[in-house]
């Protein structure tokens, strides 16, 4: 049945309401719009992802490499150590040059070497050190230049020695020739005025007055040459102590006092003022016309300042006791003088090298490590080990010390002296 009401429902879209179609529409847009936004959130943080990636590699590579460069620098610094870190959490490390360590080091350095203990870093040490050594070398190279000009003197003095002694010795063959040609005139005068003798007896006095005066002239002459020559000796000799020992190791050293047989104790003139010390070792000498005569040694056991007590530790004869004025010896002590001495070759137990330096140097000498001009005795010891080994007579250090006059002594010689 149809109805003609103009208010009837109908049926179809043309008959919905437009509020109801356009709301899907919205939220489809929307939908829509939401998508697209997502998309581009995460666009972007895959972006932020792949530069925080990169930059989580550069780091990791920057790390690395100052890694290595810390390796490296430990290697040629070392002093490794434990560093600790100021983060925390994060574990210390030893694997790498511990700045610490490597301050106490340098500072150990500077103080060898006289530096400030300011200065702290290696490139100032360094160079410190550099001058310090660059010091050392130029004052060896002018002690080279004093003793160069010392042996020029030497020589100089030896020349002008040879040139008076042959002055002096044409002085007296001119003196001589002139003697005997007086002699031949006197001679001939005599032999031809044999008829006039007496009128030629004024002359013959004349001619000996003259001879005379001649012979007193020429003893004159030779005596001013004698003093001179003396003089120029003297000289010599003076400029030869400088650079000689004050006391052959071969001459006593000193006197025996006073003695007791029966405390088998004895004083000695030598004290603390003459660099005598406790356990020092002397033998006791006896003068003869054939030399000296070894009666016994004795150990220094008291040093007061200018004399010292000794105990006699052996006795060469039972029946001949030590007594005063007896002389005491020792190979390696000089009154008041420093020995400056140098080992040459191999020494063995128990006088091994470091026992003998700790026990001359107790003495008050000095032990060089090199052969220099300021060693003044050297010990030789035994050749050392090995096929290639030269002889020690054939070592620069030996050949050194024989061309600067340096005394040399066999450890056998004066070992006895040593006192463990």
């Amino acid at each position: 049945m149809n109805s003609s009401h103009p208010f009837s429902r109908q049926s179809g879209i043309g008959h919905v309401s437009i509020f109801w179609a356009i709301i899907p529409m919205v939220l489809f847009i929307g939908a829509a719009f939401y998508g697209y936004t997502k998309q581009v959130d995460a666009e972007t943080a895959r972006d932020e992802a792949s530069k925080a990636v990169a930059d989580h590699d550069a780091l990791r590579n920057k790390l690395s490499e100052r890694e290595r460069q810390l390796k490296a620098i430990t290697q040629i610094v070392g002093n490794a150590g434990e560093f600790e870190t100021i983060i925390p959490g994060l574990p210390s490390t030893k694997a790498y040059t511990n700045p610490k360590n490597l301050e106490a080091k340098l500072s150990s350095f500077g103080n060898q070497l006289g530096i400030p203990g300011a200065i702290k870093d290696l490139d100032s040490s360094l160079n410190l050190a550099t001058t310090k050594v660059k010091e050392l070398s130029d004052l060896v190279a002018k002690e080279k230049a004093e003793i160069a000009t010392l042996r020029t003197d030497l020589e100089t003095a030896n020349q002008t020695l040879a040139q008076v002694r042959q002055a002096k010795d044409e002085e007296i063959a001119k003196a001589l020739n002139e003697k005997q040609q007086t002699e031949r005139n006197l001679d001939e005068t005599r032999t031809s005025l044999g008829s006039q003798l007496a009128d030629q007896r004024t002359k013959v006095d004349q001619a000996r007055k003259e001879r005379r005066q001649v012979a007193e002239a020429a003893a004159k002459k030779e005596s001013q040459w004698k003093r001179e020559l003396q003089g120029m000796s003297a000289r010599v000799q003076a400029m030869a102590d400088r650079i000689k020992l004050i006391n052959s190791p071969s001459q006593p050293d000193g006197m025996i006092l006073e003695s007791s047989e029966m405390t088998h104790l004895a004083w000695i003139d030598r004290g603390a003022k003459d660099l005598i010390k406790r356990g020092m070792i002397f033998n006791v000498v006896e003068p003869t016309k054939k030399g000296y005569k070894t009666k016994g040694r004795v150990v220094v056991v008291r040093v007061e300042k200018d004399k010292s007590m000794v105990k006699v530790t052996k006795l060469a004869d039972p029946m001949d006791p030590i007594v005063r004025n007896d002389l005491i010896t020792n190979e390696i002590y000089s009154p008041g003088l420093k020995r400056h001495i140098y080992l040459l070759g191999r020494f063995g137990a128990p006088f091994t090298k470091g026992e003998i330096k700790k026990i001359l140097e107790s003495s008050g000498n000095v032990v060089f490590d090199k052969m220099t001009p300021e060693v003044d005795l050297v010990i030789v010891g035994r050749k050392l080990l090995g096929e290639d080994a030269p002889e020690l007579t054939a070592t620069p250090e030996f050949q050194a010390a024989q061309n600067w006059n340096v005394e040399i002594a066999n450890f056998n010689k004066i070992r006895d002296f040593l006192k463990l």
